[in-house]
């Protein structure tokens, strides 16, 4: 398990904290989710933190790994936070500017540590899983134009020029392909 770092704004770090999950990906998730044809960016490995994560079977596609589901979602916006994927708005805007080739996301939800959680006095849960998914550019951009994704903004990151503002709440039950799901405390 490769440690989260505690400020969510810590960019940084967070980046540092990718570049662990991806090599795990690579080694481990794909051949577990039978995934075959995938490795790290040679740019990414060079050393650009922010280049595209990875190639498969030669074409450009990012990693998004989630550890905590977004609890919220579902009262917020309608989206079950069991398979709820937070997309940047900036993420989606920077690769249709630099990777016009992109293909697509590989997505992982990794509810194994983090899957309750109080607010407000509240509980919130999601069943304990480890998803693999694969969401094709193509169905990004069409939900995108369609103005059918719900759009969170980060109340802490208001007047942050630096860290993403927004994000994409894409509902992988219904926008993504399961590659492998496994509920393996039920």
């Amino acid at each position: 398990m490769i440690d989260r770092p505690q400020d969510n704004q810590d960019r940084p770090a967070w980046y540092a904290h990718g570049d662990g999950k991806e090599q795990v990906f690579v080694e481990k998730v794909a051949p577990w989710a039978g995934i075959s044809g995938v490795r790290l960016h040679p740019k990414k490995v060079a050393g650009d933190p922010t280049y595209i994560d990875l190639l498969w079977h030669e074409s450009e596609c990012d990693l998004k790994w989630r550890a905590e589901p977004f609890f919220l979602a579902g009262e917020r916006y309608g989206v079950d936070p069991q398979r709820c994927l937070t997309f940047n708005v900036k993420d989606w805007h920077r690769y249709e500017e630099h990777y016009p080739n992109w293909r697509g996301l590989w997505v992982v939800l990794d509810w194994r540590e983090r899957w309750s959680r109080e607010v407000n006095y509240c509980l919130y849960e999601v069943r304990r899983m480890v998803g693999v998914y694969w969401v094709y550019r193509e169905t990004l951009t069409d939900v995108i134009e369609r103005g059918a994704l719900p759009i969170h903004c980060y109340k802490d990151r208001k007047h942050d020029a630096h860290n993403a503002r927004d994000s994409y709440l894409v509902d992988l039950s219904r926008y993504g392909l399961a590659q492998r799901e496994e509920f393996p405390w039920v």
